[in-house]
């Protein structure tokens, strides 16, 4: 049986940890892109390093939720609308 988000136990604690980190990697790492982009580079390596950040970041999660015990369905969603199939 998989945890909720509203539970609090260590494997919840873990995978709120986990996403965190993971969302704050994926915003700097698109604001490094975003800076390349207003420095001159084009628009299409900027949206593919856009994309690219996204997925993965919801790998990532993903990954945490598996390990986890927690409900993975919204980022299996998530990289399915990326393009990924879910995977």
């Amino acid at each position: 049986m998989a945890a909720t988000d509203t539970e609090n136990t260590a494997a919840v604690r873990a995978h709120k940890t986990t996403l965190l980190t993971s969302e704050g990697l994926r915003q700097s790492n698109i604001a490094i892109a975003r800076a390349m982009f207003l420095a001159g580079g084009s628009y299409s390596s900027y949206a593919a390093a856009t994309k690219t950040e996204d997925i993965a970041h919801y790998r990532r999660c993903l990954v945490s939720a598996v390990t986890n015990s927690v409900q993975p369905g919204a980022y299996i969603t998530a990289l399915h609308d990326l393009g990924t199939g879910g995977k």
